[in-house]
């Protein structure tokens, strides 16, 4: 078992999703899929969230909130 992050950007009406293409035999290609992934060593939730937003979309996310397990 591993822990990992999930996250949403909402703007409004709006929610950014990544639209998944890149790997072969992937059972989730061609679809939207949230930003997150696995926790790296004894990194915390936040830092692991902050880190994948930033790898997966080139932004910086500023003010995560945590919303549930």
């Amino acid at each position: 078992m591993f822990i990992a992050t999930i996250c949403y950007l909402r703007d409004q009406e709006r929610t950014l999703f990544l639209h998944r293409t890149k790997k072969k035999n992937d059972a989730t290609k061609g679809t939207f899929i949230g930003i997150g992934g696995k926790i790296e060593g004894s990194e915390s939730l936040e830092a692991c969230v902050r880190r994948e937003f930033t790898e997966e979309t080139g932004l910086t996310l500023l003010d995560p909130r945590f919303q549930g397990m």
